[in-house]
């Protein structure tokens, strides 16, 4: 994501949209808007896309969820929901840990309830 972001990138991907005269996105900022709104906002747009670079990397690892290669669009949108909710899972695990002053990262600690067993006997006829 470092590289896609960096200077020399962007303006490339910009005059490539400009020359397929590309229509305005979904948050309605048209071509001939959009170069003055990158220079004001690209401080801030560039950390929020590195930090959802970095929720992406926080799944593949930790949480161990990797590329699924769906063709169906239903299918892809799923897969995405499930990793979004993985890494807000990950994320309200991982502050709650740290509040409580346990001391663990989410991934020791769910290592940690993998060792927890449940056994239930029942003996002839009777109630466990």
């Amino acid at each position: 994501m470092e590289a896609v972001c960096e200077r020399g990138n962007l303006w490339l991907a910009y005059e490539r949209v400009i020359q397929n005269k590309g229509a305005a996105g979904v948050d309605g900022i048209g071509v001939a808007e959009f170069k003055d709104h990158l220079k004001r906002h690209w401080p801030t747009i560039k950390a929020n896309l590195l930090a959802f670079e970095r929720g992406f990397k926080v799944i593949k690892s930790e949480i161990e969820i990797g590329p699924i290669y769906h063709r169906l669009p239903d299918r892809i949108r799923a897969h995405a929901q499930i990793c979004f909710i993985a890494l807000i899972l990950h994320r309200v695990i991982r502050s709650r840990l740290k509040a409580a002053s346990i001391g663990l990262s989410p991934d020791r600690a769910l290592k940690q309830l993998t060792r927890i067993q449940h056994h239930r006997i029942q003996i002839a006829q009777s109630d466990p």
